[in-house]
Formats: C-alpha cells, structure tokens, sequence
C-alpha cells in the first residue's frame, strides 16, 4: 500500500544554506533581509509596497485596523463586513478584534467555492481567493483581500492584499505574511504598527549609531502598535522560495492538470494552492482514503459553525449544501505521476461505487 501524505516539503536545502549565513551574520532578527524580501515581493506581485509581519492572521489585522482607524473602536460594530463561511478562521478573527461585525456570505454558484458578493447587504467585505481562484469582489468596498491562496506574479490589483507564507503554502517562510498596498504613507504606518508604533527598529538605530547619527539610541512609539515583526531568518527563506516560485506554481498546476483530466473536471484554480473536490459520503470517504494509505484534508470546517463564531449572521444554504461533500486531495510540487493517478483512480472507485 501506497504512504502519500497531503503536502510534501520540497528540498529547502538552499534556503538552509542561506538561513545559516544569516546566523552567523550575528544579525537574526528583522532587518536588512526583511527590506529586500519586501521590495523583491513587491516587484514579483506588481505592487507599490509591501510590508512583510510574522503570519496572515497579523496582516489581516493591520489592514481593518488602518481601514477604519477614523472610526472610534466603539463604534465600529455598526459597520458590517462581509466574509465566507468557508475560510481559515483568520479570516473572521482579524475583523472582529478590530471591532467589527463580521457576517458570513454564502457562495456562488459552480464550482469555484468563492464568496459571492451579491449575496449580502454588508457595506464592506474580505473577498477570499478559495484554493488560489481569484475571487469576484463585484461593487462592495473591500477592505482587504485574503490572498492566504494566491501568489502570482503580477497579481497585485490595487486592493489591499494579505498574503500567507505558512508551511503549506505555494511560497514558505516556515510562517510569514504580507501586506501589499498602493499608498506609502500606509505601508509606513503598517512598518510601525508592527513593531510598538515605533518607526526607528534596531537595524535602524544600528545605522544610526555606525554612521555617527545623533541619540542613535533613541525610539518612540508614536501610537499603541503591536508586536507582530517579522525576522531576518524567516525573509531570507522567503528570497530563496520566490526565486523558485515560478517553478513551483508550475508544479501545482501539473499536478492539477492531472487531476482534472482524470477525474473529468474543468476548474481552474491557478496558480492551485489546494485541490478541493465533492464526494458522496465525506466522512467515510475520509477513512477509505486513510485506509488505503492517502491522507486528505478538509478546507475548511465552517466558522458560523463553530462556537466561537456561532452568534454571528449566517445565511449561507449552498456552502452548507457542499460542506458535507467537500475533500481537499493531496497537492504539492514534484508530486509522483504514480501517486496522482493512484489518487485518481481511488476517488473514481468511491464515486462509482455511490453512483451504482
């Protein structure tokens, strides 16, 4: 029997290399790394400015914050912000600590699993790019776009977007996020929030204090930031995964591809972060799959389904409707044709077998 786990690390052999020169630089925390992953980032997604943080959760954050920092946190609740029920949970909890009223959208029709936008009367929205499918964000005003999915070069269109470099994801920093925005006097605020409120970091009073500045030693914290930086270690692993990125996105879309004409489907989810599909009977397709030495996954578990979550407005029929059919197949770069299709002709047998 076949051992295929759901991801799969690539070799980071390279990036162990540069992550150890990094070390013994003496320099670990943020810094001169963590400015050139942001402005190489910038340049492969095609936006003005990035500010790299710690994780998606944190970026998320940041971006409502800003957004509606002209609104007293006590007052925020009134203004309604509109999120798919099918989503990680960072997605609902970094409007929520920012003091908004999240309410959950249901999804369009077909087979994309995105949020549609027509399907509520919220003023503002999270539009999520499910799986790495660009997500319609329609006419609502956006806050911030949950790009957790979606790295493509040239991809940047003009909306915030907050970016998730986790283990699994098609560029890895171990854990890592990022904000793209269009504004500098935005992105510098987001350079401050992260760290305090305070605008002269470590690296740069060290500067200040080789090239002879005045009270190099000095630093403020113009407002209650947070504390959500990130380090040199995690953007030095990210320089060497965007050099791959191309390559690797590629690789997904193999995989995909032979996915597709396997099981007789057509989606395009490019650049295919997962590869989720329906199957009759979830829950025990689950175990037939585990049985048979594949591991699959589920993204994700509803969040109006979830205690923490469970009071908040749900109107949400069709992702319901899919939720108990919904399986993630494995997917990750350099993946086996022997395994795919191993993978393939499971499902086929489950489906043909319910069908009968």
């Amino acid at each position: 029997m076949r051992d295929i786990p759901f991801f799969k690390m690539p070799n980071l052999d390279k990036e162990a290399e540069e992550v150890a020169k990094v070390i013994r630089s003496g320099w670990v925390t943020f810094g001169p790394k963590t400015a050139e992953f942001e402005e190489k980032f910038a340049k492969y997604i095609g936006a003005p400015y990035c500010v790299m943080v710690d994780n998606c959760t944190a970026a998320l954050y940041l971006t409502c914050e800003h957004v509606f920092s002209r609104i007293p946190k006590e007052e925020r609740n009134k203004v309604t912000i509109g999120i798919p029920s099918l989503t990680c949970a960072a997605t609902a909890i970094a409007p929520i600590h920012a003091g908004l009223t999240v309410k959950f959208i249901d999804i369009e029709e077909g087979d994309s699993f995105c949020m549609d936008w027509r399907k509520t009367d919220a003023s503002w929205q999270i539009p999520v790019h499910y799986a790495g499918k660009e997500c319609d964000t329609g006419n609502r005003l956006v806050a911030v776009e949950d790009s957790a999915h979606r790295i493509i070069r040239n991809g940047y269109k003009n909306h915030r977007q907050a970016y998730s470099f986790y283990a699994t994801k098609n560029l890895t920093t171990s854990e890592g996020g990022m904000i793209a925005c269009s504004n500098e006097e935005e992105a510098i605020w987001y350079k401050k929030a992260r760290l305090y409120g305070n605008g002269n970091a470590s690296f740069s009073r060290d500067k200040m204090y080789s090239s002879g500045g005045e009270k190099y030693w000095e630093f403020e914290s113009e407002f209650v930031g947070w504390k959500c930086n990130p380090t040199d270690i995690l953007a030095t692993i990210g320089l060497v995964q965007l050099e791959k990125l191309d390559e690797l996105n590629a690789e997904r879309e193999r995989v995909a591809k032979r996915y597709n004409e396997g099981l007789g489907l057509t989606t395009d989810r490019s650049p295919w972060h997962i590869y989720p599909i329906l199957v009759p009977e979830r829950d025990k397709f689950m175990y037939y799959m585990k049985d048979n030495g594949v591991k699959c996954s589920v993204h994700f578990p509803l969040l109006h389904r979830m205690k923490a979550f469970s009071h908040l407005s749900a109107n949400v029929p069709l992702t319901e409707k899919i939720y108990d059919k919904i399986v993630t197949l494995p997917l990750y770069p350099y993946m086996e044709n022997e395994d795919i299709d191993y993978v393939i002709d499971l499902v086929n047998k489950w489906k043909k077998r319910h069908l009968d």
